[in-house]
Formats: structure tokens, sequence, C-alpha cells
């Protein structure tokens, strides 16, 4: 009795789960990960590369003048200040680098064949975005000058810019013309690019921050939404998974993508607004808020830290460095495949190969039915180990001989503990596997688990005794006895199996073959049965002899009414109007 199997029919349907995810762009690193797919309910995702195709391209630049340059319309005269940009922009691009807006930069000067700015010297110092700023610097040095490089949120630059170049002259920026470039930028956030500025000093910083800087201008990078992400959205929305966009960009870009993809957008959060909250004040802010703009790691490890405070079941994606604590301390760590680091990677529990967030709803699908699968698998087990301690019991208490012989219990152990197995971790996931609510980790010895035990155990255990009892009142010895309940048995649990691998769904209705596990299952116990009563050369190895036709009709008809009342009352409520 002592239940052996369980977590073997865990590990099995975690470990087909991990090859099916496998299969749509999704590899799992750790097989918890995909048991607790099946119940998230909150996604946390960036938007660059998951909901974004990542194919950043410069299409236009906003130079210090306030003019707007773009690119399909630029005439010769404007070839200058697009090279000038660019050359400047190199300056403040690492030589080595992962960043989309820095790779489309590159390719951009590389496609108007642009060389670095030469003569700056070697790199003394870079600084800024894995600190969590809203810029990166860098410094160079050659002999006694200075060069300082900058890249960053425009409203950062331009705050800390007095002077601007354009056109190979630099000029005092001024309030006015400060403004203006702001509005530009407002406006071309408000349209889902990607908006990234640049400036420069001749001098080293001697402060805690870079100012009296010269602005250069900003790139607007165009990078497409990809189309099947709202779709992804909807269909996680309805299996009640709550999705957030949580960003770096521009609060205004973010909220065209935010609208773009299905998502609420009813305020926008910005970085320095969440480190103004108290976790309580958070925590409520969460409620009503699924677009977070201008974020740094350390604010996105505290978004997922409030949501896990609110009970929340929290799935993070993410890609960089610093990305690793908040997809640590998530439920589940997603990491992107391409342009992920190898720190990510190994802080999640899942890997998107194409970070594609398309592939989050089969995900889940998967992680749902793996969940499912094991859950029934072990009621199942349980409720056929309960089933056999009955029939044992019952006859200990009334003096009688026990229905099975020694070789019968061997071979009963073996053959339920392989149906358990195979039958349920490789059943098909509930047609409404996405229309329900996320099902939460909870005890699985409750009080439900318990109902469904002695609801399947309650026909298989009558028709067992019913067919040993009768076969001897109506005269036949105890080998005939034990045959006749030991058949029922075989025949009853395959049923019992085929019956509860669906909760909803009717055998009939789904199809007896739908599972080729549990109908190669049944043919093997229909043959086992057959060779057992009707060859006489294996009446002595299995200790069992042939049935009477009375015999017969208890253990057919007992092994189909075993289950068959729990199927009618899934077709009932099948065909039940909504």
């Amino acid at each position: 009795m002592v239940p052996g199997q369980p977590p073997i029919i865990i590990t099995m349907a975690l470990a087909l789960a991990a090859f099916e995810l496998a299969r749509k762009q999704v590899i799992v690193r750790r097989l918890q990960g995909a048991e607790t797919l099946g119940s998230v309910n909150t996604i946390v995702s960036d938007k660059t590369g998951t909901m974004t195709e990542n194919t950043m391209t410069v299409d236009r630049l906003v130079l210090g003048d306030g003019s707007v340059q773009i690119r399909d319309q630029i005439v010769a005269e404007q070839v200058s200040l697009w090279n000038g940009f660019l050359a400047k922009a190199l300056s403040a691009i690492p030589e080595i680098t992962n960043n989309p807006t820095d790779l489309a930069v590159i390719k951009g000067a590389q496609d108007m064949q642009i060389p670095r700015e030469i003569g700056l010297g070697r790199l003394v110092q870079q600084a800024g975005f894995a600190s969590g700023k809203f810029y990166r610097s860098l410094e160079y040095g050659n002999n006694n000058d200075k060069w300082l490089y900058l890249a960053g949120s425009p409203e950062f630059i331009l705050a800390h810019s007095t002077r601007e170049e354009s056109g190979g002259k630099v000029r005092d920026l001024g309030e006015r013309g400060r403004e203006q470039i702001l509005a530009l930028v407002r406006r071309l956030a408000s349209e889902g690019r990607r908006i990234t500025a640049y400036a420069y000093r001749t001098s080293p910083v001697t402060g805690e921050k870079p100012e009296e800087l010269i602005f250069i201008g900003c790139a607007v990078f165009n990078d497409p939404i990809r189309p099947e992400v709202k779709n992804a959205i909807e269909e996680m929305n309805n299996a009640g998974v709550r999705t957030i966009m949580v960003t770096g960009d521009n609060p205004a870009t973010a909220a065209f993508v935010a609208r773009s993809v299905g998502l609420y957008v009813a305020n926008v959060v910005t970085g320095p607004e969440i480190n103004k909250l108290s976790d309580q004040e958070l925590i409520d802010v969460l409620h009503n808020t699924q677009v977070f703009a201008r974020t740094t790691p350390e604010g996105k490890l505290r978004l997922v830290m409030a949501l896990k405070q609110g009970q929340q079941v929290v799935a993070v994606t993410g890609d960089g460095i610093n990305d690793a604590p908040a997809l640590h301390t998530a439920d589940i760590g997603i990491a992107m495949g391409i342009k992920g680091t190898d720190v990510a990677k190994e802080a999640a529990d899942l890997i998107l190969t194409d970070d594609n967030f398309a592939h989050l709803p089969v995900a889940i699908v998967i992680g749902r039915k793996a969940y499912d699968n094991f859950r029934k698998g072990i009621t199942y087990y349980l409720s056929a180990k309960a089933a056999l301690l009955t029939i044992f019991v019952i006859p200990l208490l009334a003096g009688m001989p026990f229905p099975f012989a020694p070789i019968q219990i061997i071979a009963t152990e073996l053959l339920m503990d392989l149906a358990s197995s195979t039958i349920f971790v490789s059943e098909v996931a509930e047609p409404d596997v996405m229309q329900r609510k996320p099902q939460y980790k909870v005890k699985f010895l409750s009080g439900e688990t318990g109902r469904l035990i002695l609801r399947n155990m309650l026909g298989l255990t009558i028709s067992i005794l019913v067919a040993y009892f009768c076969s001897f009142s109506f005269g036949y010895d105890e080998t005939s006895a034990q045959t006749a309940a030991f058949a029922t048995w075989l025949l009853g649990h395959v049923l019992l199996a085929l019956t509860v691998k669906q909760t909803h769904t009717p055998l009939f209705q789904q199809g007896i073959l739908a599972n080729r596990f549990g109908a190669g299952w049944l043919v093997g116990m229909i043959a086992l049965v057959w060779i057992m009563t009707m060859l006489p050369d294996i009446h002595p190895k299995l200790n069992t002899t042939f049935l009477e036709p009375v015999q017969w009709v208890l253990v057919i008809g007992g092994a189909i009414l075993a289950s068959g009342w729990i199927e009618a009352l899934k077709m009932i409520r099948y065909h039940a109007p909504v």
C-alpha cells in the first residue's frame, strides 16, 4: 500500500511537457518551471524584442536645431547632417555591444559608410545603464585631452545640455529650443517610436552627474510590433493571466505599444514614481496599472516582489544581466534566447529561443495540461490503492480468503503502475484549459481530492466484491472466485482510467482511441483476461481457471458499471444547457 508511483507520474508528466515545450521554441531549464506555468496569473514582460520584432532601424533624426530628418526623404544637402550625427553617435557606443538601439545605429552608419571618429584616444571609463541610470557615458583620454560621450533618455540628456551641435556648428540650446525638441520627442514617442538622445562634452565629469553637455540629437527608431502578440495577450487574458509591460522606454512609446497589443492603458507609471511609493501603495497601483515605463532593473525587481506579496503567481521575461534578480525572484523566470545574456539564462527557468512573446499562451496550455495530468494520474493511482485495500479488508473481516492470489497481487501492482504512468501523462489537454482561471498550487491531499478518490474507488470496489462473493454463493471454488475478481479488476481499472483521464468530456465524445496508450492498455487487458481464463497452461502460473457464463456477466458487467456511472454523469453535464 506504500504509494511509490506518484514521483514517477509527476516526473514523466513534466518531462513530456518539457519535450513538447521545446518543439514550441520554449526550452525548460528546470522541470518545476513546466509545472508552475499552469498556475501563473501574471506575466511581467519586456517590450523590445518580446512584444516587438527587435528589428530596429534609424528612420529619422531630431537634431539640435529642432529639425526632423526623415531617412527616406533626405536630399543631397542633408546627407552631411546624417553623417555628422551618426559619426558622433558612434562614439557613444561601446565597440562590443548587444543593445538593439546601439546595433541599429551601427548598422545605419555602416550603410552610409561612416567610420568611428578617430583621435579620441583610448576608452578610460564606461558607466551608466548597468548602474540603473537613464544614460550611459563613455570617457576617452588622449594625453591631456578628455572627451565624454553620452547616450540616454532625451529628457535626461536635454536637461543636462546647455548647447547643441548641428551642421558642424555649436550654438546655445536655450530653454525654448529644449522644449521644442522635447515636444517633437513626445509626438514621435506617441507614434510608438523608440528614441535615444546623444550628447558629448570635451572635459571629464567632476560631479555625480554630467553637466554642460553639447546636444548632438536624437535617433528615432522604428521597431515593428509582432502581429501575433495581440492575440496572445487576448488568449491569456481569457485564461485569467494578466500581462504587465515593463520597459525603459519613453512613457508615450510604451503607451502606444501597449494599446496596439491590447493592454489596458489607464495610466503609465514611471520608474521615478515607483521609487516614491511604499510597498503597500505599489501593490495598490498594480491592481489597475499594466504599463510601466522608464523603469530600472531595481524597479522591475520591486514590481515582481510587490506582485508576489499580493498573492500573485508571477512569470517574468528578461534578457539582461540586471534582469537576473527579477528572473530569480519570480515564480518562473523566462529568458530570451537570442538577445538574452548568459547570466539571465542561468537565472531563468525557461528560455524563449526566438524571444517571441506569442509562444507564452501555448506554453501555458502545456503547463496546465502537465499539471492537470499528474494530478489526475495521482488521484487515479490513490483511488486504485484505496480500492485494493478495501477489497482485502472486507473479506478479512468476513473471515473469507483474500480475493487475489499472491502472484495476482504482483501483477496488479505492475499493471496499475504502468497504466497510471502512461495513460495520464500522455493525455491531451482539457478542452477548456484556456477558458478557466489559473489553478493555484495547493495542498494535494485536500477534501476535494478525498472526494474524488472515494468516487473513483466506489464502483470498482463494489464490482470486484460482487464478482468475488457471488462466485462463492454460486458454489464455485476459491480459485474460480479469485479469477472472477482478478478479471474484474483487470478490465475495471483500465476503464476507470479511461473515464477519469478527462474531467468533463465524455469518453465516447472524445473517442475511445483518442489516447493511444489507453486504447492499447484496454486491448492488452482484454487479451490478458482471455489468455488467463481460456488457456489451461497459463492457469497454474497465474492461479486462474475457466469462468462460467454467469461469472462472465458479473465480470464484464461489473467492469463497465464500475466507472460507467461516472461516465453517465459526465454525459448528462456535457449535454446540459449552459
